[in-house]
């Protein structure tokens, strides 16, 4: 859970390609019930800068807070091909990047919990603002275990959306987080890839960081 500074899209959020991502099946907040979402629901995204909103424009989820006022929730399905996948929010007017580091094959997606004051009922009342829920998740949605292991619209096109557990073996579920500092300039994070003991966070601009890490962790066993 991160929290931004209040200026508008102050954080440039960045994740490894995904292989799809979604909104939130049906609407989060209920207007009758003091509850505001932004995002149009049951939408497929194919452009993460233009997502359709409930009002007919569209919002760039590469970027927070934006449009105060709501409460929205996406899933992005991660690449199971890759060695390690990487999320990331770049903060340039603090001068440093936050970054996690997970193995897609355990933890299958990164879901989004944008928090940005669309609950104006008991206990939130409109107080929780520019909070971000940056989550590695093997789920649907935030709906829970009941209808993750079920057959759910995700889990019929093929993507996990629970795991098996064995009694032979422990289920160990590893994350890296991690933080750097990034020069000025510095708009975001291009990919991460792994160097030795360390990552190399390619930057947009060009920029390569070299972050001491043991990439290994993930899935060491």
């Amino acid at each position: 859970m991160l929290q931004f500074p209040e200026a508008e899209g102050s954080g440039h959020i960045d994740l490894s390609e995904p292989l799809a991502g979604f909104t939130f099946p049906q609407r989060l907040e209920d207007p009758a019930g003091r509850g505001y979402s932004l995002l149009q629901p049951n939408v497929e995204i194919k452009d993460r800068t233009r997502v359709p909103t409930v009002y007919g424009d569209t919002l760039d989820l590469t970027r927070y807070p934006l449009r105060y006022g709501h409460e929205d929730v996406v899933q992005f399905v991660s690449d199971t091909s890759r060695e390690f996948c990487f999320s990331s929010v770049t903060f340039p007017g603090e001068g440093y990047l936050f970054f996690q580091l997970k193995d897609p094959r355990v933890l299958s997606s990164t879901l989004l919990w944008r928090s940005n004051g669309g609950r104006h009922y008991a206990p939130w009342s409109g107080r929780v603002r520019g909070a971000l829920g940056l989550e590695e998740v093997t789920s649907y949605f935030a709906y829970g275990p009941k209808q993750s292991a079920e057959p759910n619209p995700l889990s019929k096109r093929g993507w996990r959306n629970c795991l098996e557990l064995s009694r032979q073996k422990p289920t160990e579920v590893r994350l890296i987080m991690g933080l750097a500092a990034v020069p000025a300039g510095f708009t975001g994070v291009r990919d991460i890839t792994r160097e030795g003991r360390a990552v190399l966070i390619h930057g947009k601009g060009g920029e390569k960081l070299r972050v001491p890490c043991s990439v290994d962790f993930l899935t060491r066993g």
